[in-house]
């Protein structure tokens, strides 16, 4: 079945944006609440989702490896 794989794909793409996009919520409503403070924490929460990225396109890629 080909349709199986493509949904994966595109399911592990929507996750991977929803976790960017949130991360980007999270730095916007904490740099609004706390001001500098968190704008210092924005390249740390940047790291942390660079390294979700990295591991669900490991298990992607781990996933069509199969």
């Amino acid at each position: 079945m080909v349709l199986v794989p493509k949904l994966a794909f595109y399911l592990s793409l929507a996750w991977i944006v929803l976790l960017i996009f949130l991360t980007i919520v999270i730095v916007v409503i904490a740099g609004l609440t706390y001001g500098k403070i968190a704008i210092e924490n924005y390249c740390r929460t940047w790291y942390t989702a660079l390294a979700y990225f990295i591991v669900y396109g490991r298990l992607l890629a781990n996933y069509f490896a199969k």
